[in-house]
């Protein structure tokens, strides 16, 4: 029982300080749990769901600048 709670709350806790992060405005922050299991699953989602908001927060600040400068 004891392994198999630290298995699940280690990626979890990773999870949420990864969340956690990136909530406070960190878009470099991933979560760093690499597992075929569902839990490795959630984090690789989480990681590219990142990526996307990443990428799409720099177009819209580079849009930002081009309209600025009337670009």
């Amino acid at each position: 029982a004891w392994l198999l709670l630290v298995r699940v709350l280690r990626p979890l806790e990773l999870l949420r300080s990864a969340a956690q992060a990136v909530r406070s405005g960190d878009l470099e922050a991933r979560c760093r749990y690499e597992s075929h299991d569902e839990l490795g699953q959630a984090a690789a989602s989480f990681n590219a769901m990142i990526d996307t908001l990443a990428l799409a927060t720099e177009r819209n600040r580079l849009a930002v600048e081009s309209a600025a400068m009337g670009v």
